[in-house]
């Protein structure tokens, strides 16, 4: 009863502040008033209700919560021109991030996603694990992009007034279905990051264990060609990715499971708007009534249940990964300066040591020198090849018989092949071991260099929006008096808005860092589309000028009929 009465109450007050604009607007002369004195007065008039309506609420909260509708919210919200007046730079921020960055993050991203993945299964995804992760890095971005992203922009631009609502108020199913896309999605690619962190860290910080079980099947990995589907179902059935994609496929399960709780939390709820009330000057003053509208908000039964749940599930989705990618990233950078440091002192040291021990093992076989008249005049009676061979040291003289190597019709003769010297302790001279290791360490290190700059573009484009949803829980616990305040409300939705689009412009990036930081990729990414582009665009051209050509000619060969037939007629 006391409800009824504090709403009875609350509707009298509107009858009243709607009397008064009514009669105001009744005997005045609509000439003399201006747009703006006619504004100010609904704005007055809007103030007056939104402090009654904050008032009842204030009442109602110290008022026994048994007699307390639970089906029946009153949520105060200012109309959107007067809250635009409030704050327009923020208006206009969200305005633009929000309809024009967005549709071009989706095109943009979506595209550059797809070249990537493509270029990623035809070309390397046998060669390492750690491209199974990327590429499910992008089709969970991809996915991202083509799904809550571009609801959220269409909600934005079809539904962007507060009568109309977003898509997911239209039904308690739309309620349920669309609360999952974006925090699975957004969860799949934190994922996917930490995955790949973790992979470059124990590449760069543990790399003797990384090596030894990343190279045990080397040899297995040229068996299939690189253009067939069989080479695509050997990536996939092959050891080391085939661990991979079980990885990735029992995260996904996981994480589609644990971004489906929220959907028992949500439904429909009635919702009075206090801005909304609706004067109509046509009619009489006891027509004036509320609407009623149906939003999707979390139940009223499950309230305390679905914040402690709510804050468990963006700890375990979003939270963890986030600090696991900085942490990992951050002993990836340090790891990679302590090697730049010690790097040229350690290769300074290790010549040195390389060349004192050949230069001791090649003292120690020298022969001594000794002059025999005998031996050197057996030796001339030898043949040129033999003779030589005899003047060659003892250490170099079995390779140069096995080798068939001929030296110059001098002893000093510099045409000397480089050598090494073959000991139990010594292994030296080793060049395709050495281009193979180098270019190994070179492709590890560019991958390294590409997926860091990733990780750090997702740490520096996510944390805002992450720390918005902490601040925003520390205020509802802290400070709830907050919540009632209109303008704070606007604001943060304001906030949300942009900070949001900066976070979808993560889910485009990933086609940049390929580009700008792989050889490889920018080289097979010309070859399949520039490529083929350009060749399109020279046929295209050959094609008008060989049809020119001919037109050419046929007008020429019709001119030299006609010039033919003319004197005939004469």
């Amino acid at each position: 009863m006391n409800e009824r009465n504090r709403i009875n109450s609350l509707n009298e007050t509107v009858n009243d502040y709607s009397s008064y604009s009514f009669d105001r607007l009744s005997f005045d002369n609509y000439d003399d008033i201006d747009a703006q004195q006619f504004t100010a007065v609904f704005q007055q008039i809007f103030l007056k209700i939104i402090n009654a309506v904050n008032e009842t609420q204030q009442q109602s909260s110290s008022s026994s919560l048994s007699t307390f509708d639970s089906n029946l919210a009153i949520i105060a919200f200012l109309p959107s021109t007067f809250n635009n007046t409030l704050s327009p730079l923020w208006s206009k921020i969200s305005l633009w991030c929000v309809l024009i960055i967005n549709p071009i993050l989706i095109i943009f991203g979506v595209l550059g996603n797809i070249f990537a993945t493509y270029i990623l299964i035809r070309y390397n995804i046998v060669k390492l694990p750690i491209n199974v992760y990327t590429v499910m890095l992008n089709i969970s971005d991809t996915l991202n992009l083509l799904i809550p992203v571009f609801i959220f922009w269409l909600d934005n631009c079809i539904n962007r007034k507060d009568d109309k609502g977003y898509f997911r108020d239209k039904s308690n199913f739309l309620c349920k279905v669309l609360m999952c896309p974006d925090q699975m999605f957004a969860a799949l690619s934190a994922w996917c990051m930490c995955i790949i962190s973790f992979n470059r860290w124990r590449s760069v910080c543990r790399p003797s264990s990384f090596y030894m079980n990343n190279n045990n099947n080397n040899n297995n990995n040229n068996i299939h060609k690189k253009k067939s589907f069989r080479y695509l179902l050997f990536c996939i059935l092959h050891h080391r990715n085939l661990k991979a994609f079980r990885t990735v496929a029992l995260i996904t399960l996981i994480l589609i499971l644990l971004s489906c709780i929220p959907i028992f939390f949500h439904e429909l709820r009635p919702v009075i708007p206090s801005d909304m009330q609706m004067f109509d000057l046509n009619r009489e003053v006891e027509h004036t009534y509320l609407l009623i509208w149906k939003r999707c908000y979390y139940s009223y039964q499950h309230e305390h249940i679905y914040s402690i749940i709510g804050i468990i599930l963006t700890i375990i989705l979003h939270i963890i990964p986030l600090a696991f990618v900085a942490g990992a990233n951050i002993m990836i950078i340090a790891r990679l300066h302590h090697r730049q440091i010690l790097s040229s002192s350690s290769v300074s040291y290790i010549v040195k040591n390389v060349i004192k021990e050949n230069t001791d093992a090649s003292n120690e076989q020298k022969p001594k020198l000794t002059i025999d008249i005998q031996h050197y005049a057996s030796i001339i009676s030898l043949p040129l090849p033999r003779r030589q061979q005899q003047f060659l040291p003892p250490f170099l003289r079995k390779r140069a018989t096995f080798s068939h190597i001929t030296t110059g019709h001098t002893i000093t003769d510099k045409k000397l092949p480089s050598s090494s010297i073959d000991n139990g302790k010594y292994i030296i001279n080793k060049p395709q071991e050495k281009r193979l290791s180098s270019r190994h360490c070179s492709r590890d290190r560019t991958i390294t260099i590409m997926l860091v700059s990733l990780a750090i573009s997702y740490l520096v484009l996510t944390v805002p929006y992450r720390l918005l949803w902490i601040w925003n829980v520390w205020i509802k616990h802290a400070h709830p008096e907050l919540l009632s305040s209109s303008n704070y409300a606007w604001k943060m939705h304001y906030i949300d808005h942009f900070l949001k689009t900066i976070r979808n412009i993560h889910f485009a990036t990933n086609f940049i860092f390929f580009i700008f930081l792989s050889k490889t990729f920018r080289q097979k990414f010309r070859q399949l589309f520039i490529n083929q582009f350009k060749k399109v665009v020279n046929n295209q051209q050959t094609n008008n000028n060989n049809t020119v050509v001919c037109k050419n000619r046929a007008e020429q060969h019709r001119i030299i009929i006609i010039n033919e037939q003319s004197p005939l007629i004469k």
